[in-house]
């Protein structure tokens, strides 16, 4: 899919075929991971390479699935008990722990990213 991708692009920019191309990758990829065949790996690197090509991968630098699993085990587990309280004060509706707990991680360096479900800690 790689090479097609390609040639929709040198095709006058043919970005909605290079596109179709990408979702027949991604159905690829999601079939392989279902049937629980680790090669969806070199997929990936192939769609990493295309969206390079579209400008539409941000982190070309990195590999996305390693930068993903670094980014939950580099936060420490003090955080991860001080955002999982806050989270529990909002549930609770008790909005000055919350607020105090929000500015605690605020100083050591995180902010938390709330949704309907929970929350993201992120680096700041």
């Amino acid at each position: 899919y790689e090479k097609m991708v390609d040639e929709a692009m040198f095709d006058d920019f043919n970005s909605p075929k290079a596109l179709s191309y990408l979702f027949e990758i991604f159905k690829t990829m999601q079939r392989k991971l279902d049937e629980g065949d680790e090669s969806v790996v070199a997929d990936y690197n192939g769609v990493k390479k295309a969206y390079n090509l579209l400008g539409l991968f941000k982190n070309s630098s990195k590999d996305v699935l390693a930068s993903c699993e670094e980014k939950e085990d580099s936060i420490p587990d003090e955080i991860k008990d001080l955002a999982e309280k806050r989270w529990q004060a909002k549930k609770d509706r008790d909005f000055a722990t919350a607020d105090q707990l929000r500015n605690e991680l605020t100083q050591k360096g995180y902010t938390i990213l709330d949704s309907k479900d929970g929350y993201e800690i992120k680096k700041v």
